[in-house]
């Protein structure tokens, strides 16, 4: 069964396009026990939550990790860094706040020396377009995304799911379809015969309730 707080919620759990990445999007997840990505980038010396170039409207990182801790939360944060040299500010906000369920990933190779140095959890991407996994013994776990083909490598994600986080990008998020995909994974991951899945597999989608109807039986 997928554990909800590794389902992430792709901006937030919005409804409406204009949610994404904002606190309401974010609150919604939370209370619903899911998980989140969102984009992070510096902006007037802060680091704003924005996906493109940031604007006065954007919310603080600080805010909302600051809800995640008022909520009591324990799902996890996934932050896809859109800047280089955050390092030290996003470790010092995550330490204030005692957030230990999260990742940073994206960031280029050089940028993720930074992250490995402030000993912050870290994910590294696969995708056919980029066929090495760097930071093998160090990374906490593995973003498998899908660019010019309908859907990630599901039976590498299901290999390395025995070692370490796998996180599945879902269709939808790069404008295709999702069904066959779903359905794919459905039949491919049996966690009946692995725990280690339950645990260590994540899904990153725009329609987390969607995902969970259709996946059937879900745990917190």
């Amino acid at each position: 069964m997928f554990l909800n707080r590794n389902i992430l919620a792709h901006r937030g759990y919005w409804k409406k396009s204009n949610e994404k990445n904002s606190m309401d999007a974010f609150e919604r997840a939370f209370r619903l026990g899911f998980g989140i990505e969102t984009d992070l980038r510096d902006a007037d010396k802060k680091i704003v939550v924005s996906h493109d170039m940031a604007d006065e409207g954007c919310l603080t990182f600080e805010d909302l990790v600051k809800l995640y801790s008022e909520l009591n939360c324990s799902s996890f944060l996934a932050l896809n860094i859109k800047s280089d040299g955050l390092a030290e500010e996003v470790s010092k906000i995550l330490n204030k706040y005692e957030v230990i369920n999260y990742f940073c990933f994206d960031m280029s190779v050089p940028d993720t020396l930074a992250y490995r140095k402030n000993k912050l959890n870290f994910f590294c991407r696969y995708s056919e377009l980029e066929p090495f996994i760097p930071f093998q013994e160090e990374r906490l776990g593995v973003w498998f995304d899908a660019f010019g083909i309908n859907e990630v490598d599901v039976v590498k994600a299901n290999t390395n799911a025995n070692n370490e986080y796998a996180c599945l990008v879902s269709p939808e998020l790069h404008g295709r379809n999702h069904l066959a995909a779903w359905q794919n994974w459905k039949e491919s991951l049996d966690f009946s015969k692995n725990e280690k899945l339950s645990n260590n597999i994540m899904v990153c989608t725009d329609i987390p309730e969607d995902f969970i109807q259709y996946m059937g039986e879900t745990s917190d």
